[in-house]
């Protein structure tokens, strides 16, 4: 078999169709430029041939197979092989000539390319082209056939043993070693499922057998409890039956010892409350008698005292308003002494600093300022001149004239003045001399005046300081007194009403007998109302329906109490304890967070403005009694309407029993709706005035604490305002000498002389200075009366000459002052500001001065009235004492007749509480009867149900309780009997759990199971086995095998290396000098004469021997077909031209096909194809060197 002909359309650079051939038999060579097309031939071939590892021709993908991937309107590419069937190496089934053709399509990114083949004619899959030229030895993916000029580089680097793997894969060892190792994974494979089978059987089924052995165990054993408690059943049910027959005996007998005992009761009521009516009746008298007159006098004497105190505090608070006002008036005053005083000594440091200013700048000033002055006076000089008139030193215009009548004017006023002065002073003098001699007469007097008031102040003083340090508030003690008083009688009413609350209480509570060792006070702590108090009273009725009769439960100090009072029997009626010690278990995080997300949700549901709360939130408890609030009201919601409760009850993420507030409607999750009545308990207790009750209980434990302190503050205050009271009263004493000593020497000789002396003193320099300073001015006054007038006697020239100098004036000062101009304006200004500053200090001063003289005068009057309104706050004290003192007395007798009175009443409350005890006690023995009566229906309703459900009881009832039989109840109970029929039932349902009733039939198939395993097991073994003994065979084939191959490829290397180059020798041995299969080494001989290593030949030489092993490697199996691509590459053109000698000579039944770029090689050929790339796209010539190549 071998290629006669290729057709090429599209495939690659043949765009246009090509048919390539004939090829020759033997040897065909393909020649041309690169990239003319030349190994697109042989990729044809690879195409046909069914490759799939693209790579090897060059691609990627079937796009890139086709002409420039199809973008130039090529595509689909085509390829078809016509090959000559003939020979000895052939495709059955088939002619002498096969074709096959394979035909590939564009794909993109929506369409998928297509892939089709066909062998003569007739569509045929990938698959059956591959094995078509399998059965031929051409295997495209495992191409021994196709030598690339790689392969033979390859050669030249392998080593001993990877020229062995070419030995093997020449033999056709390589399959079986694939299949060896494919057998081994499958002998691991078995392994694996074996130990699979065995984890199955330890893990499961073996256990599954041992737990069905287990329950068939279990299922005998539970068979023997249902027989043993049938027997239980029994003995309890005979128990029940017998005990019913003698408890109805029992209470029969009972019955009749309580109606004894009832009568005996009612004659101590009887004779009890005689002794109350007695007791009433003397104390009605007493009452009538002093209660009314103590009422009356209280009445009046605490109004009287209510009334001074009332009024002592206006007289204290006014007293105490005047001696604040006197402090006040007091720090105002020193105020304005220290600002005066600031002011005054500001005042002289600025006056001392603007003379030094005015030292330093005056001149410039004054300059400034004359000019100034001189300029205006100039300019209004000259316009009064240019009037006919002039100006006075005013700088007024006016006449000459009027000028000298009003100096005249003046002048003799100020002389009438200056002697009537003269005069004033003179007489001041001679009164002065007369009042001192007059005065020298009262100095005694005076003096003892001024030792006294010293004195006296200085002993006033004293007494002051050491009132000051005793820090005695005498208004804070009078309030305290007033508060104690008033606080007195508050916790006195509110004692009598929580008493009255209290002994109503008392009546509904159960009473009881003295225990020993049991105190009533501290044991026994009363009923359960006392102990829970509303939030708000509006919830009273839904919390009164919830407690229900729990209203008369008994509350005691702890577990042991109770249990003693209950073995004594010592309550006179039915009830029960609860022991203040109970253990209270909180609530978990998630059972909190589940009670708060249900109240969420309630309160979303109901409308805007309705409240929805749980019932224990409504109320306030001693968190002793906690367990017992949680009990009866934990869980419980409380809403507005029955609407709302309806809804929030059903609610599915609810599902809580909810009440409306009034407690009418009960809405339970089970749809149970109960209510409609409010006082569910009898007992008569409203839970307002318990309420009320826990009020007045918290106003007197809140008003205790300060009732005490005052007290305790009153009792030690008491010595401290006696010594303090004793101090002030002399100081006010003293203060009360002093103030008449002033007022009489206010009026005194002595003190009217010192005044006028003071008048005088003050008025005398200031008349002297005003005569001194007139004589002055009139003397000025006299020479400006004599220019006048002489002016007036030429007054026109005088007119002329005047306005002649004014105007020189003016020019002269108006440039003087542009010069110092600068100067002027800056002292000005400095010593403006200061005089500023001055001056308003200086006003400061005066206001000060004023005020401190009005303030004086104030302070005195204040002081006076503060000692009035001090003196009459100690007589109000002093009749406050006298009042208080009276009504103590008189309160020491109202107290001695209430104790009397208390005493008398609490005979009578002992008596009640013992009547109430007895009525109790005959409640309960009506209670105790009625409910033996029950008792005795019940057992023999017991007794019957009994007898009815056990019909064998009639039987057997004669051997219940004998001893020796299955009914001996010797230490036997109900209790006990029934917890042991719980406990076997219990263990039944917990055997029923895991009893399987199946499990005698399911336990033999199970067994078969394990045994068929088992057998599985020990065949899987066996086959291991087999399997084993089969590849040692199969390994020693292997051997022979190799052997055969080595020595026949040994032999054709050797034959063909020394064609490729005469004169040589080539073998194969093995690398260890011993055993091939180990490693093979390549030897090569010159001349017979063997070369150390392949390194000693040249590249060429190296080349060709790498070459001949390959080919001797293909005859060992020869193919139809051998494509070779540039292998000559490295060869020199003396080595190329012997490879057609060799491949006539070795290679006779196959057909080569060689790319070649040497004329050595190509030029040898039978059949050369050149390619050429004309226009784009390759073409093929074909040439014939068969007659050449023969001659």
């Amino acid at each position: 078999m071998h290629i006669k002909e290729i057709e090429i359309d599209g495939f690659k650079s043949y765009a246009q169709k090509q048919i390539i051939g004939k090829f020759d038999d033997q040897f065909n060579a393909i020649t041309g430029l690169n990239g003319s097309g030349k190994s697109n031939i042989l990729d044809s071939i690879c195409f046909v041939l069914g490759i799939s590892n693209l790579t090897h021709i060059r691609a990627t993908s079937n796009n890139d197979l086709i002409f420039k991937s199809g973008q130039c309107g090529i595509t689909k590419a085509f390829v078809k092989i016509t090959f000559d069937n003939t020979g000895a190496r052939r495709f059955s089934n088939y002619g002498d000539v096969v074709t096959i053709t394979r035909t590939i399509s564009i794909s993109s990114g929506t369409t998928k390319g297509s892939n089709n083949y066909t062998i003569c004619g007739s569509n045929a899959s990938c698959s059956a082209v591959a094995d078509l030229f399998r059965s031929v030895g051409l295997n495209v993916n495992n191409p021994h056939f196709l030598i690339m000029q790689g392969r033979i580089t390859k050669v030249l680097n392998m080593k001993p043993v990877e020229i062995l793997g070419m030995i093997e894969e020449a033999a056709g060892t390589k399959m079986y070693d694939q299949k060896r190792n494919t057998a081994i994974q499958n002998m691991e494979k078995k392994d694996q499922k074996i130990e699979d089978i065995k984890q199955l059987m330890e893990q499961e089924i073996l256990p599954t057998v041992q737990r069905m052995k287990d329950d068939r165990e279990e299922y005998l054993k539970y068979q023997k409890y249902e027989r043993d408690i049938q027997l239980c059943r029994r003995k309890h049910s005979a128990y029940i039956f017998d005990r019913a027959l003698k408890q109805c005996r029992l209470c029969t007998d009972q019955i009749e010892e309580k109606e004894k005992e009832k009568e005996e009761v009612r004659e101590s009521i009887t004779n009890i409350g005689k002794e109350i009516e007695e007791v009433e009746v003397k104390m009605k008298e007493q009452d009538k008698e002093k209660g009314a007159a103590f009422k009356k006098q209280r009445e009046e004497v605490d109004k009287n005292i209510a009334k001074m105190r009332s009024d002592y505090l206006v007289l204290d608070k006014a007293h105490e308003d005047l001696k604040c006002s006197v402090g006040d008036m007091d720090n105002k005053l020193t105020r304005a002494e220290g600002t005066k005083a600031s002011d005054v000594k500001a005042l002289a440091k600025l006056e001392t600093d603007l003379q030094k200013k005015e030292g330093e700048l005056g001149g410039e000033e004054q300059r400034g300022t004359e000019m100034e002055e001189g300029i205006k006076a100039a300019k209004a000089k000259l316009i009064a001149l240019e009037q006919g008139m002039t100006t006075n030193d005013a700088g007024e215009m006016v006449t000459l004239e009027s000028q000298i009548t009003e100096a005249r004017t003046r002048l003799t006023e100020m002389t009438t003045e200056c002697k009537t002065r003269e005069v004033r002073a003179n007489e001041l003098k001679r009164k002065k001399m007369e009042k001192e001699k007059e005065l020298e007469r009262y100095e005694k007097e005076d003096k003892e005046f001024t030792q006294f008031r010293g004195k006296t102040e200085k002993e006033m003083s004293s007494i002051k300081a050491d009132m000051d340090k005793m820090r005695f508030d005498e208004t804070e003690y009078m309030e305290k007194r007033a508060e104690l008083d008033k606080m007195t009688q508050e916790m006195r009413d509110i004692d009598t009403v929580r008493r009255q609350i209290e002994d109503v209480m008392i009546s509904k509570e159960a009473q009881f007998r003295d225990v020993p060792g049991i105190s009533r006070e501290k044991d026994v702590l009363g009923m359960l109302p006392r102990f829970f108090k509303l939030k708000d009273v509006e919830n009273r009725f839904a919390i009164e329906y919830l407690l229900g009769n729990h209203f008369g439960l008994t509350v005691v100090r702890s577990g042991d109490v109770a249990s003693r009072l209950m073995d004594q029997r010592a309550f006179t009626k039915r009830t029960t304890c609860i022991p203040m010690d109970g253990k209270d278990e909180e609530d978990s995080r998630d059972q909190k967070a589940g009670l708060a997300k249900r109240l969420e949700i309630a309160r979303s549901l109901a409308p805007r403005g309705e409240k929805v709360d749980y019932a224990i939130d409504l109320i306030e408890f001693d968190p002793k009694l906690s367990y017992v609030a949680k009990f009866m009201l934990s869980g419980v919601l409380v809403c507005d309407t029955k609407e709302t409760a309806a809804l929030i009850c059903f609610h599915k993420d609810i599902n809580t029993r909810t009440l409306t507030r009034d407690g009418l409607v009960d809405v339970k999750p089970a749809g149970v709706v109960g209510g409609g009545a409010r006082a569910v308990y009898q007992g008569g207790i409203d839970l307002r005035e318990t309420n009320r009750w826990h009020e007045m209980k918290e106003k007197l434990a809140e008003m205790a604490p300060r009732f005490k302190e005052i007290e305790k503050s009153l009792a030690e205050g008491e010595r401290t305002a006696a010594k303090f009271n004793q101090m002030k009263e002399r100081y006010d004493g003293l203060h009360e000498q002093l103030e008449a000593m002033k007022e009489k020497f206010k009026f005194s000789a002595a003190a009217t002389l010192r005044a006028d002396l003071d008048a005088i003193e003050e008025e005398l320099p200031q008349l002297n200075e005003y005569v001194k300073e007139s004589a002055v001015e009139m003397k000025g006054l006299k020479e400006k009366i004599a220019q006048f007038e002489e002016r007036k006697k030429n007054e026109k020239a005088f007119a002329d000459k005047e306005k002649a100098d004014c105007k020189k004036r003016l020019k002269t000062l108006e440039d003087e002052q542009k010069k110092a101009k600068g100067g002027f304006e800056k002292a000005k200004t400095t010593l403006s500001a200061m005089r500023s500053e001055i001056a308003s200090l200086s006003q400061s001063i005066k206001e000060g001065e004023e005020a401190i003289v009005k303030y004086k005068n104030e302070l005195s009057e204040l002081r006076m009235k503060m000692d009035k309104a001090e003196k009459a706050t100690v007589e109000g004290n002093n009749g406050i004492d006298a009042a208080t003192a009276e009504r103590d007395k008189l309160y020491a007798e109202i107290k001695g007749h209430e104790e009397e009175m208390n005493q008398l009443r609490k005979t009578i409350e002992k008596d009640r509480k013992e009547i109430a005890q007895k009525e109790a006690k005959l409640e309960e023995l009506e209670r105790e009867k009625v409910k033996l009566g029950e008792d005795v229906e019940s057992w023999k309703k017991e007794a019957k149900a009994e007898r009815k459900n056990n019909p064998w009881i009639e039987d057997e009832k004669e051997h219940f309780g004998q001893k020796g039989t299955d009914y001996d109840f010797t230490g036997y109970s109900a209790a006990t009997g029934k917890k042991k029929i719980e406990d076997m039932e219990a263990e039944m349902k917990k055997m029923n759990s895991h009893i399987n009733v199946n499990t005698m039939n399911m336990l033999a198939p199970s067994e078969e199971r394990v045994l068929a395993l088992q057998k599985k097991q020990q065949q899987i073994e066996k086959d291991k086995m087999k399997l084993l003994e089969t590849i040692q065979k199969l390994d020693e084939k292997k051997k022979i095998e190799l052997l055969a191959a080595y020595k026949s490829v040994n032999k054709d290397f050797n034959g063909i290396f020394s064609t490729l180059l005469p004169g040589t020798s080539a073998k194969l041995e093995p690398a260890d000098g011993k055993d091939p299969l180990r490693g093979i080494e390549i030897k090569v001989a010159f001349n017979n004469k063997w070369k150390d290593s392949l390194g000693e030949l040249s590249g060429g030489q190296r080349s060709l021997v790498a070459l001949s092993l390959v080919l001797a490697m293909l005859k060992f199996r020869p193919a139809p077909l051998y494509i070779l691509d540039e292998v000559d590459a490295a060869l020199d053109l003396s080595h190329t031209q012997n490879i057609g000698a060799m491949i006539k000579t070795h290679f006779k039944e196959s057909q080569f096909i060689i790319v070649s770029l040497k004329e050595g090689m190509f030029n040898h050929a039978n059949i050369l194809f050149r390619t050429r790339f004309v226009d784009g796209t390759s073409q093929v010539s074909r040439i014939d060197n068969t007659a050449a190549n023969k001659s």
